[in-house]
């Protein structure tokens, strides 16, 4: 939790990657605009949980240089496990 997030972090065939979100409710109009797809809101971790984000919108994240703290990991697909 809390690690400055890179696109370039996880594995290289990674399609998604998945895990929450620590911001205000307020901020889900930016977050969506990233192409982030929210999930439900903690209020009382100040949390969105299990968010997907695609490549894309995980480098947009990153560009916010550290705007949001978060906890995602790559999903990994089957056949590779």
């Amino acid at each position: 939790m809390g690690q400055r997030l890179r696109s370039d972090d996880g594995f290289p065939f990674g399609r998604e990657y998945r895990g929450d979100i620590y911001a205000l409710a307020d901020d889900a109009t930016e977050l969506r605009r990233l192409g982030i797809d929210l999930g439900r809101f903690n209020q009382d971790w100040a949390c969105f949980e299990d968010c997907r984000l695609s490549p894309l919108a995980m480098a947009g994240l990153a560009s916010l240089g550290g705007k949001y703290m978060a906890d995602l990991r790559p999903v990994v697909p089957s056949r590779y496990n």
